[in-house]
């Protein structure tokens, strides 16, 4: 006896299978077969032969991959921003690494463990960030461009992916250490200090992010950019807000990012949640 749901499944797994096939585009080919079956048994046809015919419509798995192959292949200018947000990122963690290598060369050798912490939780933020950037563009471009701005959100996911998942190890790692070395040097692991509040709100949404990314639910695929924005946020105020709270010295332009990137990453995380629910991703 024939059964929707297991022909459904085949069909899902089948074109799994097709190099090309993202699983933005698979849950907006499975709808939209799901609707034509539906309208076709409406019409009068069984469900069998209602799948057949909407399946043969449809084409192939293999020809739908030929076909959105010739049509998901990033602009010039796409490229050229993720390429600006990759160097930016890059920029950020070799100069701070390089910075404490060359101007705290006794930090490195008094006290190891908190250069450890430094470096590594600084890794993680500017990844933190690289994926709040391609989450922001993504969200941005749909905006801007409607439908024909899927592939950036396809590449976009793709950065928060594996950006998303360093930041994660990077973050953990260096709060980690950074909690070792507090409760060696200053008697106690966590002392409410507002960066370490920070640093595990930063923690807890780049992992939010990054969990997002690697599902293939269209809830998960709507919040994966705004996940990913708000972390942005998230780690200016901690980066930068913490400093100028806890630090006499930090200058107020400290502040006036902190607080401007959050405010900016809320409304952008709200246009990324307002275009994704629309089908735009």
């Amino acid at each position: 006896m024939f059964d929707l749901e297991s022909a459904i499944s085949a069909w899902k797994r089948e074109a799994m299978g097709c190099a090309g096939l993202n699983a933005e585009l698979l849950l907006e080919l499975e709808d939209h077969l799901r609707e034509a079956t539906a309208s076709l048994v409406a019409a009068g046809q069984s469900e069998e032969e209602a799948w057949g015919e909407a399946t043969s419509r449809l084409g192939s798995a293999e020809q739908i991959a030929r076909e959105w192959a010739k049509a998901v292949k990033l602009g010039g200018w796409d490229r050229a921003a993720f390429a600006a947000m990759g160097g930016m990122a890059a920029l950020v963690v070799v100069g701070t690494v390089g910075a404490i290598a060359y101007g705290a060369s006794e930090l490195l050798q008094r006290q190891p463990l908190l250069a450890a912490h430094v470096l590594t939780l600084t890794s993680g933020y500017g990844l933190g960030l690289l994926a709040a950037a391609a989450g922001g563009y993504a969200a941005l471009r749909r905006a801007a461009a409607g439908r024909s701005a899927r592939v950036v959100t396809a590449t976009a996911r793709q950065w928060i992916r594996w950006t998303g998942a360093a930041a994660t190890a990077l973050t953990a790692v260096g709060f980690v250490l950074g909690c070792v070395w507090a409760k060696d040097a200053l008697g106690s692991a966590f002392s409410s200090d507002p960066r370490e509040w920070g640093g595990l709100a930063a923690l807890a949404s780049i992992a939010a992010a990054t969990c997002a990314a690697w599902r293939q639910t269209p809830r998960a695929i709507a919040v994966t950019g705004a996940l990913a924005v708000v972390g942005g946020g998230v780690i200016l105020m901690t980066w930068l807000g913490g400093a100028y709270l806890t630090q006499e010295s930090s200058p107020r332009w400290f502040a006036t990012v902190a607080v401007g990137g959050m405010l900016g990453s809320l409304a952008l995380a709200a246009l990324s949640m307002k275009s994704g629910e629309r089908g735009a991703a």
